[in-house]
């Protein structure tokens, strides 16, 4: 329970914002400093939220000129936000015994949480009624076999879709003022009025999101040794809240977290949390210019704190060159990312042909990582294996057992 101290301290933050906003919509100096340095430390971070909130809704109403309905939306907007904030203090306070309490199932207890503290949808208003309907869980569509045509067809969609998953990446750096790498997921999910919890998840499951659509609360997995592993999972989640927050919640495994052909929602997801980590106004000028090469990823996954397989997989969609990145394990492809102008089929289960370099990584012991030309047909097919060209290998062994190849086409004047 909050004692009469703490509920002093929060009424005097909320008088403060409240001194912000009358200060702010009467067009005059809100003396921000002031305010905050009038605040008790414990509501400080939380008013300078809602204050960095607010600022972000009035530069989105007040940019030109002021209307009566343009103070309207601002007024209401803020007057929502408000709201969040109070319900995001409130859903922290109860997901963060989610792990002390002994319960058996934390992901489904967190859907029921969530569910508690929404408010009492009003009909009229269009929203639907509050229900067990819809706190749903999301249910994905059966695995597809990878082909040459549902390949091509991923491809085409893949591609409609990423201007628009971009716009919304942007739009959410800006609400949060994100701007500095690597990027800070804490303040991000701040701004979104989101919860993050991180403990022992049971089975696969890496990652779930519930949601109400207006606030929402993480899980994630800290089992998961890889902590840029985390951070990619977190990331995927803040995806789901902003493009798919009308599903309610998302329970997400390792197989999702790596899927770019067969679930609509989490190949967008995925793309989010990769745009996210690594928007393209913040990459270097050379990603996508220049040819891919592990050495270029290692420092981008340094400098952005992220996976050496993400990493690969966004410079890989972003390159002007005919370049593939091929993920295999035990001598077979699992997995593979294709650039824009790559007109090749890998096929996922195919065993390494004998001359590649991660072919011989998994026969050898010798170095990890190592490169090589080959004629084109020997990793590919389609119509790019119809041309009498040479690729580029470049390989690494990692100590997870998989092995990441870079196959890039060779110019003629390389």
């Amino acid at each position: 329970m909050v004692n009469q101290a703490a509920k002093q301290e929060e009424k005097l933050a909320d008088r403060l914002f409240d001194q912000f906003l009358t200060a702010r919509l009467g067009g005059n100096d809100a003396a921000t400093d002031h305010l905050l340095s009038e605040c008790p430390a414990s509501r400080k971070t939380e008013l300078q939220e809602a204050i960095q909130g607010a600022e972000a809704f009035m530069r989105e109403y007040l940019m030109s000129y002021v209307r009566l309905s343009v103070l309207e939306d601002t007024r209401q907007g803020l007057e929502t936000l408000k709201r969040n904030k109070e319900r995001q203090e409130e859903l922290r306070e109860r997901a963060s015994e989610v792990w002390d309490l002994g319960i058996e199932d934390p992901a489904d207890h967190l859907v029921r949480l969530v569910r508690e503290i929404s408010p009492a949808y009003d009909v009229k208003s269009g929203l639907p009624e509050r229900g067990d309907a819809q706190m749903r869980v999301y249910n994905r569509g059966e695995a597809t076999t990878s082909t040459k045509n549902s390949n091509k067809l991923g491809d085409v969609w893949r591609r409609a879709r990423e201007p628009i998953i971009a716009a919304k990446v942007e739009e959410t750096l800006e609400l949060t003022m994100v701007s500095k790498i690597p990027i800070n997921l804490n303040q991000v999910v701040r701004q979104l009025c989101l919860v993050v919890e991180q403990g022992s998840l049971e089975g696969d499951l890496e990652g779930m999101l519930a949601t109400d659509g207006e606030v929402g609360a993480i899980l994630i997995n800290a089992s998961v040794a890889n902590p840029q592993r985390r951070r990619f999972t977190l990331a995927h989640e803040i995806g789901h809240f902003v493009l798919h927050r009308d599903k309610h919640a998302f329970h997400d495994t390792a197989a999702e977290l790596r899927d770019y052909s067969t679930s609509t929602v989490e190949v967008e997801a995925n793309t989010f949390a990769s745009m996210l980590l690594m928007p393209t106004s913040l990459l270097p000028e050379s990603v996508g210019r220049d040819k891919p090469s592990l050495e270029q990823a290692d420092d981008v996954s340094a400098r952005f704190n992220v996976s050496l397989e993400a990493t690969l997989r966004r410079m890989i969609g972003l390159s002007h060159w005919r370049s593939a990145l091929v993920i295999s394990q035990d001598g077979a492809v699992t997995g593979s990312a294709r650039s824009p102008l790559f007109d090749g089929f890998i096929k996922q289960g195919s065993k390494l042909h004998p001359d590649t370099m991660a072919r011989m990584l998994f026969e050898t012991d010798g170095p990890g990582e190592d490169g090589t030309v080959l004629p084109v047909q020997v990793w590919v097919e389609g119509p790019l294996a119809e041309e009498d060209i040479d690729v580029h290998e470049q390989s690494r062994r990692l100590s997870s057992g998989f092995v990441y190849s870079l196959i890039t086409v060779m110019d003629p004047n390389d």
